[in-house]
């Protein structure tokens, strides 16, 4: 099964922002794919995870991503086998929480700057993916070594991202 988002997809932004948190490294191909549900599509790198709440009609699975450009993205059902990991489980549930505009300069400097307040250290890298969706972020957050959850709305799409923060 293919399935190919064009740019003018509402959907586009969010799925985009999905394939930014998949691993490099060709040793765990599973992390490479995208993990599709009829309710989401999920990657993760091991150190952030990128989920967009989105009701579909693809078949469930692990997709390999062909493109993944500023215009199109391409999806193909992978064909190695391997089980995605249990993503569900990490999902914070804090609540304290602060709300940064994605649209300010120095968004990533607020970001950081509220969460080294707490003791929280968070990979610089992981927040440029945030910056370039322009949108409103709820930063949730707890204890510095438990992992931070953002989460925006994007054309009545939920879209979030899960950080694990690391000890300087």
């Amino acid at each position: 099964m293919k399935i190919e988002i064009h740019k003018t997809k509402n959907c586009f932004d969010g799925m985009y922002f999905v394939c930014q948190a998949r691993a490099k490294d060709a040793t765990r191909h599973v992390l490479q794919c995208v993990s599709v549900t009829q309710d989401c599509i999920v990657a993760t790198d091991g150190h952030r995870l990128h989920i967009l709440d989105y009701q579909n009609n693809y078949t469930p699975g692990l997709y390999d991503v062909l493109v993944c450009s500023k215009s199109k993205i391409v999806l193909l059902k992978s064909e190695e086998q391997g089980k995605f990991p249990a993503w569900q489980d990490i999902i914070p549930e804090h609540k304290d929480s602060f709300n940064v505009d994605g649209t300010l300069p120095l968004f990533i400097e607020r970001i950081l700057v509220k969460l080294g307040k707490q003791d929280i250290c968070v990979n610089l890298e992981y927040l440029k993916p945030l910056k370039a969706l322009k949108l409103s972020w709820h930063v949730y957050f707890g204890k510095p070594n438990e992992p931070v959850l953002l989460s925006a709305l994007d054309h009545g799409f939920v879209i979030q991202a899960v950080i694990m923060p690391f000890n300087l």
